[in-house]
């Protein structure tokens, strides 16, 4: 499968190569090389159902491992986008990143934010309880 995206870079199967690929990094433990594939799924079809798992296990990557500029370069982004699949994803990433920094007033906005734009959207219960970490009312 690598040798399929140092062939056609620029192939219709990047994307769904690129998430194999990181799967089978991710689980291999090479998670430098998963983060470099999920990096590239987002990149090449940021509109594809592959997308929202690659935002959602990179994310969870670098927040699990305590990068949390990282992550929230990644989920700025999406969570300021007006609309589109992954904003939901991104608003929720973007404040465990903030909360990760402890910009706690960032928190509180976000959820803010979050209620105003996703009204019963289904990370609803999540943002109500980093905000309540915030100690927002």
């Amino acid at each position: 499968m690598a040798g399929y995206l140092a062939r056609f870079p620029e192939g219709r199967a990047v994307a769904g190569v690129a998430a194999a690929l990181a799967r089978a990094e991710a689980a291999a433990g090479e998670t430098a090389e998963a983060e470099r594939h999920w990096q590239l799924v987002l990149e090449r079809a940021p509109r594809s159902p592959l997308a929202a798992e690659a935002l959602t296990k990179l994310g969870r990557a670098l927040l699990a491992a305590g990068r949390f500029d990282d992550a929230a370069a990644l989920f700025e982004p999406f969570a300021t986008a007006d609309a589109g699949p992954l904003a939901e994803t991104g608003l929720v990433g973007l404040a465990h990143a903030r909360a990760g920094q402890g910009r706690w007033e960032a928190v509180k906005a976000l959820a803010a934010l979050y209620t105003s734009r996703f009204p019963g959207g289904r990370r609803g219960a999540e943002m109500e309880a980093l905000a309540a970490r915030a100690g927002a009312p």
